[in-house]
């Protein structure tokens, strides 16, 4: 339940905003790894490229190499892994554009207007602290990180997607982008 004390009611809720902020940021930092190993970055290079793109568009650009890198029968958990990805920046979103306070039960309440296609629309989601357990856990998963409060099932799932998106890095890192397609490297041949 929420106190009385306003100075302590904002600290509970910005810990646990901060702290969804802080996972994902960790989650981003692996997907800008990744890219810093696609394109064969260095140095400042990989500092400005990694930190100039939008999460969303490294998501995407980052997808987009594991979808054509990885084998056939692991392509549906890849899209899946990366779909979950992005909907955990949706979240991001929320949190860092809304006003928020605690709510009852140690949950968030957010107040958020927004305007799209000529409508105004106001949105004030509860995030429950389950709600907040369960997507730490889920962004700790994405990089493969053990995390004890996950429950069983979803210790499961989090092994399953933390080993898709290895994968998925791994294949990314084989992708030698300079390389030339079949096509091209059989007229290579050819000549």
């Amino acid at each position: 339940m929420a106190s009385t004390n306003r100075e302590d009611d904002l600290s509970k809720a910005c810990a646990k905003v901060g702290r969804f902020l802080h996972d994902f940021a960790l989650v981003e930092q692996e997907i800008n790894g990744g890219i810093v190993q696609i394109l064969d970055l260095k140095g400042t290079a990989a500092d400005v490229i990694a930190n100039s793109l939008d999460f969303i568009r490294k998501v995407n650009l980052f997808r987009t190499v594991a979808l054509e890198t990885a084998p056939e029968p692991e392509k549906e958990g890849v899209g899946k892994l990366f779909s979950a990805i992005a909907a955990q920046n949706d979240d991001r979103i929320l949190m860092a554009h809304s006003t928020f306070e605690l709510a009852a039960d140690d949950g968030v309440q957010f107040r958020r207007t927004v305007a799209k296609d000529g409508k105004i629309k106001k949105e004030d989601p509860l995030w429950t602290k389950q709600k907040f357990e369960h997507s730490y856990n889920r962004l700790h998963d994405y990089p493969g990180e053990a995390h004890e409060t996950t429950s069983a099932p979803d210790a499961q799932r989090g092994k399953q997607d933390a080993a898709i998106l290895q994968l998925s890095l791994l294949h990314a890192r084989r992708v030698a982008l300079y390389e030339p397609s079949d096509q091209r490297a059989a007229a290579l041949a050819a000549s």
